[in-house]
């Protein structure tokens, strides 16, 4: 019992920093690609991982049922991901990784509309005023004034905001009780079509010259078979082993990570204010995510299959 809880809090804990690499990886790769041009081809990679480890064919769905699977595919693969990699190209790392964190608030509040007899505690708007104030000094920094037009945080912003949509989808695609590994599978390949869509509208595929250079193919490989499908397959196990709720926890420790490897792989400066800040989201994320509801339950499903 005790090398079972050890094995899944160690793969909980190796899922948290593959996730908070994958921001450094992503902004290494924007010296050599476009947004599109590296999530068509780490999406590709998972694609194919996935396959191998789950080489069945998928069950027969409905119409509704494929609707959902194109719209997660949609706003989780294309939307999110597009959003997050032009962030990245006009913000650093680090803020890009703190502020996509805010998603399970932005869910909480999607939730609480699309059903309004949810109940939200005190202590949910409590540890939302404090992200919230966290967020401030993230975007604002030293420079406390208003009139900034910061686009790459207000663009992770809205990443985090799709990723809450995206998550209602997936709650929605439970009733179907598809294998994880299929439905994962399932809106990488709708997510594939609208980036392929993308990329022949507005962007060409890179070329040999580019992915044979050593920080390009590393770092897709990286994103797609280890980021992509086997922290995903290792997130799983860790679910089974532990449990949901302590294995949802390691997604506080996300943001963080990111913190420290872009101040160590990057050089990004870590000032006061953007300490205080993600200190102050973390806190807040913790302090909202601590109401045993309903709305939990529904939170907790989509943190198993992403």
């Amino acid at each position: 019992m005790e090398f079972r809880l050890s094995k899944g809090h160690f793969l909980g804990l190796f899922c948290a920093v593959v996730w908070g690499a994958t921001f450094i990886s992503t902004k290494v790769l924007l010296e050599y690609l476009s947004p599109l041009q590296i999530l068509f081809s780490r999406f590709l990679l998972g694609y194919i991982a996935l396959w191998c480890l789950y080489p069945h064919r998928s069950p027969k769905y409905g119409r509704k049922a494929q609707l959902l699977f194109a719209l997660a595919g949609f706003l989780g693969t294309f939307l999110y991901f597009l959003m997050e990699n032009v962030a990245l190209q006009h913000t650093t790392a680090s803020n890009v990784g703190v502020l996509v964190s805010l998603a399970p608030l932005f869910t909480a509040a999607v939730s609480k509309l699309e059903n309004p007899k949810l109940t939200l505690s005190l202590q949910f708007f409590v540890g939302a005023v404090l992200s919230f104030v966290g967020v401030l000094l993230i975007v604002f920094g030293d420079n406390m004034s208003l009139v900034i037009n910061p686009l790459g945080d207000t663009l992770a912003l809205g990443a985090a905001f799709v990723w809450a949509l995206y998550s209602i989808v997936l709650n929605k695609l439970s009733v179907y009780k598809a294998p994880i590994l299929v439905s994962t599978r399932t809106i990488f390949g709708y997510g594939l079509i609208f980036i392929v869509a993308g990329v022949l509208y507005a962007d060409d595929f890179p070329g040999s010259e580019i992915l044979l250079k050593t920080e390009v193919w590393s770092n897709l490989i990286f994103l797609g078979f280890i980021a992509c499908a086997a922290r995903y397959s290792m997130w799983t196990m860790a679910v089974e082993t532990i449990g949901p709720d302590r294995t949802a926890l390691y997604l506080y420790l996300v943001p963080v990570i990111c913190l420290v490897c872009s101040y160590l792989i990057l050089g990004e400066n870590l000032t006061a204010w953007s300490a205080a800040g993600t200190f102050l989201v973390l806190f807040g994320l913790i302090l909202s995510q601590l109401d045993s509801s309903s709305l939990k339950k529904r939170i907790r499903k989509a943190s198993e299959i992403s």
